[in-house]
């Protein structure tokens, strides 16, 4: 057996981290797991309980409820794969919210530790999906406002034990570099280590600023949205320079530029049903382009849907079909998409988390990537002043329905109902993407610990953090 992604250490914490193996107590499995037929000899089995994966060979899972002997079969009672018959998944999943949700109170942001930073909230793209495009009075991060943001996050970060974060955002970020600079600069000064990530259309990276991403503002990762090939892409991100003939050429050679500094890319791909076509061309491209790229681990894939509502239960039938069909081409290939597996969903992003704020270029702070022009909850200059009802209303989230009763994705599910995003409509359709795109996660993962245990064979044959071998 191979651990292909560990547990959640807060969720087995919460658990007991344990479970008393006795021969004659009557075990099954969790609720919540995944059980896939990789091959003739081989199961992936993804826990969303937990949120770890694992490899077994077919005679090992015949094996799990004969002889709790086998060092396999106790992580897999460890791990809760494997539970008593009388094991409640549904109450712990809410007792384990109640009991992991950070406490919203005047200590809530003691412990900031992810700073999403609008760097400017202009853009040299006109995409017409943006949901930034009705920002009134967008402007550039002053260098007055960016030594600001800096003093505070210096003051204000939970910066003791691990390194902060920092999420460079926009608009486009690389618009306006100004900020990044100043911000950086104050925070190596002050000795904090930081690592960063960046969202970006990555137009404006070159072999000058490569060097600043990689050895002055740490950046680890960017993410980067293409909306199909050529004039598909040029037509749709619109830039508002003319003298380029063709910017799609551009990005991808910029792609080739980060990945080859070890830079990780993932790449966002925006699909409905009317780009199908486009974005299948594209997906069929990058695989061709980048499968021979020493460097390829580094990029990964991901199918998104468009932000788009009332939807018929026809139109996203068939938006299914195009995701899974062009994830599974895209993981067959071998690239990364999406990692589907957290465990227990108690912190669902910025939003509801007590240790990430976003700063938008006027110094507010909000707490959501789509509110940045309103429902602020507070402001730089009075960084112990925070509007708890404006935080508690991004809390809220929706309650199970019976649509959720038999949803092996439900512990991972928490949909925040200020969040856009989750007024997306969620039917057996969906849910259907979400356990095949759950999958693809788990081949992901498979592929990448054998790759590892072929780039780097373990000759003590000992185990590491990242996965664990079972002979």
């Amino acid at each position: 057996m191979l651990v292909l992604q560990q547990s959640n250490k807060e969720i087995i914490s919460y658990l007991g981290g344990y479970q008393i193996k006795k021969q004659n107590r009557n075990y099954r499995f969790n609720n919540y797991i995944l059980i896939y037929q990789y091959n003739e000899e081989i199961l992936l089995i993804g826990n969303l309980f937990t949120g770890s994966c694992i490899e077994i060979k077919t005679y090992e899972f015949d094996n799990l409820f004969t002889n709790y002997d086998y060092d396999y079969v106790d992580y897999c009672i460890k791990n809760y794969f494997i539970v008593p018959e009388n094991f409640d998944e549904d109450l712990h999943i809410k007792e384990a919210r109640n009991k992991l949700q950070k406490t919203l109170d005047i200590t809530f942001y003691d412990h900031l530790n992810y700073f999403t930073i609008m760097t400017t909230s202009q853009c040299n793209a006109r995409c017409p999906y943006c949901y930034e495009k009705n920002i009134k009075n967008k402007k550039h991060m002053s260098a007055e406002i960016a030594e600001k943001v800096a003093r505070f996050i210096i003051e204000n970060s939970d910066h003791i034990k691990d390194p902060i974060n920092l999420c460079w955002y926009g608009g486009e970020p690389l618009y306006n570099i100004e900020p990044i600079n100043i911000i950086t600069n104050r925070i190596k000064a002050s000795n904090i280590k930081f690592k960063a990530s960046m969202i970006s259309n990555g137009y404006l990276l070159n072999e000058h600023l490569i060097n600043k991403v990689v050895y002055e503002w740490n950046i680890k990762d960017i993410q980067i949205t293409l909306d199909g090939m050529n004039e598909k892409y040029n037509n749709t991100k619109n830039y508002i320079y003319k003298d380029d003939p063709n910017p799609f050429n551009t990005i991808i050679n910029n792609i080739k530029l980060l990945i080859s500094n070890h830079i990780v890319v993932s790449l966002r791909l925006n699909l409905n049903n009317a780009n199908y076509q486009d974005i299948k061309e594209l997906v069929f491209y990058l695989c061709e382009e980048f499968k021979n790229h020493p460097n390829k681990n580094a990029l990964s894939i991901y199918i998104a849907r468009l932000h788009e509502y009332n939807l018929s239960d026809e139109y996203i039938k068939e938006l299914v079909e195009h995701l899974l069909e062009l994830t599974e081409i895209v993981t067959m290939n071998g690239f990364n998409v999406i990692n589907m597996f957290h465990g227990i969903n108690f912190l669902n992003c910025c939003a509801d988390s007590h240790y990430g704020i976003i700063i938008n270029e006027n110094g507010y702070i909000c707490n959501c990537q789509h509110y940045i022009d309103k429902n602020f909850i507070g402001h730089i200059d009075k960084p112990n002043e925070y509007d708890f009802e404006q935080v508690k209303s991004f809390m809220e989230y929706e309650e199970y329905t019976e649509l959720c009763d038999d949803c092996f994705y439900k512990p991972a599910c928490k949909r925040l109902k200020m969040c856009p995003i989750n007024k997306l409509k969620c039917d057996e359709n969906w849910k259907k993407y979400l356990k095949f795109n759950t999958i693809y996660t788990m081949i992901g993962l498979y592929h990448n610990v054998i790759n590892n245990l072929i780039n780097q064979p373990d000759k003590d044959n000992k185990c590491n953090n990242k996965q664990e071998k079972f002979c």
